[in-house]
């Protein structure tokens, strides 16, 4: 269970899910919402990166923030706001992006990837990716159209992030080694 959970927020899993979500809330006239998304995970995860060698240096935390928890709050957690903008205020979006960042974060810190330092970090900077786009806030509230397509679209989006998952990380793990 606990490597299913991680498989999750894999950067190979993460990428085709949300392409195709960002495809369906385009296709529904969505455009602006959809790369408002791409643009938050992406800021949540340069910031990551970009803090990486600046941990190791400063304090030895080469596993800093955590990459997973990282996309998946921004990832999954931009898809929820957008599901919930409306209908459960803001106190709920923190609710669930705090048990985002358990469960996944969890399953880092059990499998032995991560510390719970590690794991806040990464809460933080899927946060701010968030925050900075200002998509919690600035989205309006999806169409019934746009928010069922994209309720549905999450079936087909898992199955190509379940399928594309192995290759696609590995080919992106050989270019950040490059």
């Amino acid at each position: 269970m606990l490597p299913l959970l991680s498989a999750l927020a894999d950067v190979g899993f993460v990428l085709p899910f949300l392409g195709i979500a960002a495809l369906v809330l385009a296709a529904c006239g969505e455009t602006r919402t959809a790369l408002t998304w791409i643009a938050a995970v992406m800021l949540a995860v340069l910031v990551a990166l970009a803090l990486r060698p600046l941990a190791l240096a400063g304090w030895g935390a080469p596993h800093f923030p955590s990459g997973h928890v990282t996309l998946a709050v921004s990832c999954y957690g931009g898809g929820i706001s957008l599901l919930m903008r409306g209908r459960g205020g803001r106190a709920g979006l923190l609710v669930v992006l705090l048990l985002l960042a358990v469960g996944e974060g969890t399953s880092r810190v059990l499998l032995t990837e991560h510390s719970w330092p590690d794991v806040a970090g990464g809460f933080v900077v899927g946060l701010s990716g968030l925050l900075l786009t200002r998509l919690p806030i600035r989205a309006r509230r999806l169409g019934p159209g746009a928010a069922r397509w994209l309720a549905l679209a999450t079936l087909p989006a898992a199955a190509a992030g379940f399928t594309l998952s192995p290759w696609l990380d590995a080919l992106l793990r050989r270019v950040a080694d490059v």
